[in-house]
């Protein structure tokens, strides 16, 4: 989906490379959640 690598991926969860814009714009749309919620800026709702 992002075209990155395991070892890349695992990086960017433990903080050591951090996620571009497209990165999380995509991955904000794959999961239906708005970006802001990804980042920590809005609290995620729950319907």
């Amino acid at each position: 989906m992002l075209g990155i690598s395991e070892s890349t991926l695992s990086n960017k969860l433990t903080g050591k490379i951090r996620f571009n814009d497209a990165e999380i714009f995509s991955l904000s749309h794959w999961l239906g959640v708005p970006s802001d919620a990804l980042l920590g800026l809005k609290p995620l709702e729950v319907a």
